[in-house]
């Protein structure tokens, strides 16, 4: 190795702004010599010098019209490679950076027979310091809704990731044109794996993976460019369909961040093109971004996701990626994030249907109102993520009917609590035509009904505990009145005929029972729901 003092001095004199404008010029950017990260994407330094990061390549062509000398040094003045012999219009790869490789901006010494010339090349590493504050969550009905806080950086191209319990690295999309099959492309490493599968017409198949690369442009800044950094091989298949792993083709080593993954299927129909974006972590497992709960762009320092807990508890946000660009390097930090939500769902058996005409009220040892919402037949919780007893009261008409207790048992729960019920459907009928507006009530035998339709359609379907009722209808006038039957898990019908003028009894059955019927009936409700708790 050789140091090159006198270069370490001039860096110094160049910090302190000392340095004289001849020297200065000396340093500048020359047209001669090309720089990039793959032998394709090489361009004239004059356009924009390549920001690199360890485990970049250095590729170099030189435009001189004669043998030149390069040699690259470390900040430190570290002569990496030597004099290298470079011919007129020679490609070559100059210099691999290493893991241990030195952050900074690195010097690429040029000699020619009229002198030397330095051109500064930056190597940076990636950065983790942006890292999203929690502020707390809030529930609205099944929404959840959780906040977070940029700290203050120079990143940019901010983009944001929810991730659930797992994320499958692989990309699914049908084939276009109408024709029938599907292709998976999973990204493993350093591979690809290809699955199609119901196909009735042989097909071929490739992806191209491409990631922003950053260029430093003097006064100007910098720019970007969307460079191809992999292929497949193709991949033909025939029907019914075919699964094969396959090595990706680097063009430049890959680096962690996004990619941008394109893939094609040439089939009958022509050839088409499908995209989404991955995230390549340190370690180099691949996640599908498509496939994050929340995905979004970053254009304020508060910024809020939200999601809906009536959706399966797997989903919910467990961790949250921010990915970013920063002084021209692709980097992303990983946060997790509290679970203190929770789901309980109550159905009935085994139709798994919602409860119609019931509410809700939760309770538990410091559980505030403002941490628990209901709606859609569930009771939605925010709790401190440790084993919880909640005691959920179930009310019909505004008077409770049952109360249950439920165990929480940490972060991210979900629970079912099937609810034994069957289905009256309750018509009524006038000249064998169904009859809109009729009042249609159902109570429990020798009560007064608690259900009372004004039903427009002439038709009412009500949810009840199994036993036996009695169904009225009036409409006009008439009246008329027939026991039922309601069976745990079935639909029972029931048509009531109006076109017979009968004896109002059911005026006086209202009037003679009261709310003692009501009462009653809730109690029929009560006493089926105690014999019944099924806890999922």
């Amino acid at each position: 190795m050789k140091l090159r003092l006198p270069l370490l001095f001039l860096l110094a004199l160049v910090a302190l702004g000392a340095v004289p404008d001849g020297t200065r010029g000396q340093i500048s950017i020359g047209p001669e010599v090309g720089l990039g990260f793959g032998p394709s994407s090489v361009q004239p330094v004059s356009l924009g010098v390549p920001i690199y990061t360890q485990g970049d390549n250095v590729w170099l062509e030189s435009y001189y019209n004669a043998t030149v000398d390069i040699s690259f040094f470390t900040p430190q003045g570290v002569d990496r490679t030597g004099a290298v012999a470079v011919e007129p219009g020679q490609l070559l790869l100059l210099y691999s950076f290493r893991g241990a490789d030195p952050s900074g901006p690195w010097i690429l010494s040029v000699t020619t027979s009229s002198g030397l010339s330095d051109i500064f090349v930056s190597v940076k590493s990636p950065d983790n310091s942006l890292v999203p504050a929690f502020d707390g969550s809030r529930l609205k009905g099944s929404e959840l809704n959780q906040t977070f806080t940029l700290p203050s950086t120079d990143a940019y191209n901010i983009q944001l990731c929810s991730v659930g319990e797992s994320l499958v690295p692989a990309f699914s999309f049908p084939l276009a044109g109408g024709l029938s099959g599907t292709v998976v492309a999973s990204l493993l490493g350093n591979s690809s794996q290809f699955t199609v599968t119901g196909i009735e017409s042989p097909l071929s198949t490739w992806l191209e993976l491409y990631s922003q690369y950053s260029y430093e442009t003097g006064a100007e800044g910098t720019t970007s460019q969307n460079l191809l950094v992999a292929t497949s091989p193709v991949v033909t298949a025939s029907p019914p369909g075919a699964s094969e792993l396959v090595s990706l083709v680097q063009k430049m080593p890959m680096r962690q961040g996004r990619f941008d993954l394109w893939v094609f299927d040439r089939t009958t129909s022509g050839l088409a093109l499908h995209e989404t974006q991955f995230l390549r972590t340190v370690n180099g497992t691949w996640v599908q971004l498509g496939g994050c709960t929340i995905r979004e762009n970053a254009y304020s320092s508060v910024l809020s996701l939200a999601t809906g807990l009536d959706s399966a508890n797997s989903t919910w946000p467990r961790q949250l990626v921010t990915m970013y660009t920063m002084a021209g390097i692709e980097s992303y930090t990983e946060t997790a994030i509290s679970g203190g939500e929770a789901a309980i769902l109550f159905r009935d058996f085994p139709e798994g249907g919602e409860l119609t005409g019931v509410s809700f009220t939760a309770s538990a040892p410091g559980l505030e109102t403002s941490n628990w919402e209901a709606g859609n037949s569930s009771v939605y919780l925010l709790t401190n993520g440790q084993p919880t007893e909640v005691s959920i009261r179930l009310s019909f008409s505004g008077i409770a009917f049952d109360e249950v207790n439920v165990s929480i048992p940490g972060a991210y729960s979900s629970k079912l609590l099937y609810v034994n019920a069957g289905t009256l459907v309750v018509s009524a009928t006038q000249q064998g035509e169904v009859l809109p507006n009729a009042t249609l009530t159902v109570g429990a035998q020798g009560s007064q009904a608690v259900v009372v339709k004004g039903c427009s359609t002439g038709s009412a379907s009500i949810l009840l505990p199994p036993g036996d009722y009695t169904a009225y209808a009036s409409y006009g006038g008439v009246s008329s009145s027939e026991p039922v039957t309601v069976t745990p898990g079935r639909i029972s019908a029931i048509r009531l005929d109006l076109t017979q003028q009968s004896v109002p009894v059911f005026l006086y059955l209202l009037a003679g029972l009261g709310a003692t019927g009501v009462i009653a009936n809730l109690l029929l409700w009560r006493g089926y729901l105690e014999r019944r708790k099924v806890y999922g």
